[in-house]
């Protein structure tokens, strides 16, 4: 690799020192696709200009103008949780060379996993689209079965995605866990 490193290239190839937690896709099913993990070189991980962005609300409806920031930064990519009502958003980023993390809801969502992929799909944003991210901070909720929940959604969310197509080329990022704790309780889930 040459020059500054694109997501895509480094979640393509990179091997090293993250934890591979941060980057983990696989499912339970026994019939579907092989799990994989990936871990990257931290100082790539570090040199991958995004941004993590709200869709709704202001300022976040200014899009024009964000995009224009997110150029003049240098971000290639930004993550935001997905919904319909932010299509025409991430449509506009999208064609405009910004790749698209998406947050596919939470384990509680009547909008399941596979629901949001489809939606994704129909909504032609897979071109642009870098990686189907799990459920945010769900270890915040204070339930006391968040373990079991996380893994079912992100289970689902799996399997949904490399179940299609359209989308089994696309990146299954695992869920982020809020506030830098509950590592210990998520573990390492290689199998996922």
């Amino acid at each position: 690799m040459t020059g500054l490193p694109t997501r895509r290239n480094v979640l393509a190839g990179g091997a090293g020192l993250v934890a591979a937690s941060m980057l983990t896709t696989g499912s339970m099913a026994a019939s579907a696709p092989t799990p994989e993990t990936r871990a990257i070189p931290w100082e790539l991980a570090a040199a991958m200009p995004g941004v993590c962005l709200k869709t709704s609300g202001h300022p976040w409806e200014r899009t024009d103008d964000l995009l224009q920031a997110m150029k003049e930064a240098g971000f290639t990519w930004l993550r935001t949780r997905y919904t319909s009502s932010a299509h025409d958003a991430l449509v506009l980023y999208g064609s405009n060379g910004i790749q698209l993390q998406l947050i596919a809801g939470d384990p509680m969502d009547s909008v399941r996993p596979a629901d949001h992929v489809q939606s994704v799909i129909d909504g032609g944003l897979v071109p642009y689209v870098l990686g189907f991210e799990g459920a945010n901070e769900w270890n915040l909720k204070e339930r006391e079965a968040w373990v079991q929940e996380l893994l079912l959604h992100q289970s689902e969310l799996y399997r949904a995605v490399k179940g299609d197509p359209t989308t089994r080329h696309s990146a299954v990022i695992g869920p982020a866990l809020g506030m830098v704790k509950d590592y210990d309780l998520w573990g390492f889930r290689a199998e996922l």
